[in-house]
């Protein structure tokens, strides 16, 4: 139900493999895609995908540190040039929407798309529509950070081929009707899709972005929670050499976390450059502390969480080609 793109998986500064953060969000089925975190060159990376500029509808912006924002600008900038004209909404913390503003205005952008500038302080839930709720989640860094919790929710009807059978229903035109909710008519017989199908819904729960240096301020949300894409920016015995001040986790504090808080799905991120040739460090300190489902990403990796009944939502893997994460 939601389709997840990781556009950079680097801490700080691009490497070779990687490229800093940017992570493109799409719910299944829907041509209109959003971004959290737009690091420069995001815009670049996108050329890579499937996922058309013009079909972006948000961009979530979890702080004002430069490897999650300096290619906001650019970003806005080529949507500008291209003739879109449906609105965007940008969405993060006041000191974002100030510094786009006035980077537009300085530098002459003309936009001939309405700019809706919405901020994360003043407005923690976005509701975007019916089947779609963004929520911000305060972290633990430098600056005012938050990551975005997404709710995707969907109502679907399923036949009772017994049902249908039973009504003389044939297969074909009728039964699409019926499953998209019409009344049909059939030799003189007028059939709701009430008598012949059942309203089934189901959702799927993510919590992702932004840089974090306690996984356990994200405990009040936990609860229910499908997936986790948090930042891992080092191993333990670097962490233990730097320190609290550096304001990251560890892939041992986050992986204790999501095994604790009984979250079946982790995805990690924003590694250091020490480790951009070599992640198996970092695999096996995931694997020694959580047994969920857990992937170290790479720029490209495209992942798909589903509801499942009975059971924990599903997270399937497309692996990307050159990549330097993977599944544990």
């Amino acid at each position: 139900m939601l389709e997840f793109v990781f556009l950079g998986t680097s801490a700080g500064a691009p490497t070779r493999q990687r490229n800093v953060s940017g992570l493109a969000v799409r719910v299944a089925g829907r041509r209109d895609w959003f971004l959290i975190d737009a690091g420069e060159a995001t815009q670049h990376r996108l050329l890579a995908t499937s996922l058309s500029p013009a079909q972006c509808a948000g961009v979530f912006i979890t702080h004002a540190h430069g490897d999650h924002c300096y290619g906001l600008p650019g970003l806005v900038s080529s949507l500008a040039l291209s003739g879109r004209t449906a609105p965007l909404t940008v969405w993060g913390p006041d000191a974002i929407l100030e510094w786009l503003a006035a980077t537009v205005k300085l530098t002459a952008v003309h936009l001939p798309f309405p700019l809706a500038l919405r901020s994360t302080s003043a407005e923690p839930t976005l509701a975007w529509d019916d089947g779609l709720v963004f929520c911000a989640r305060r972290l633990d860094h430098q600056v005012v950070t938050h990551a975005v919790e997404i709710v995707a929710r969907r109502r679907q009807r399923r036949l009772d081929q017994d049902a249908l059978e039973a009504l003389e229903v044939p297969q074909g035109p009728l039964w699409g009707a019926l499953q998209r909710g019409e009344t049909v008519e059939l030799a003189g017989r007028v059939i709701a899709p009430d008598q012949v199908s059942t309203v089934v819904e189901s959702s799927v729960r993510a919590i992702g972005g932004g840089d974090n240096a306690t996984p356990d301020i994200l405990a009040p949300h936990a609860a229910g929670l499908d997936l986790l894409i948090h930042e891992a920016t080092y191993g333990q015995a670097a962490w233990d050499q730097a320190g609290p001040a550096i304001r990251h986790s560890s892939v041992a504090q986050v992986a204790r976390f999501a095994e604790r808080s009984g979250i079946p799905n982790l995805i990690l991120t924003h590694f250091s450059s020490r480790y951009h040739g070599d992640v198996s460090e970092l695999a096996q300190e995931a694997r020694d502390h959580y047994s969920g489902t857990c992937h170290l990403a790479a720029d490209g990796d495209t992942f798909t969480l589903s509801p499942a009944s009975p059971g924990p939502a599903r997270l399937v893997f497309e692996q990307a080609s050159g990549r330097v994460g993977g599944p544990l």
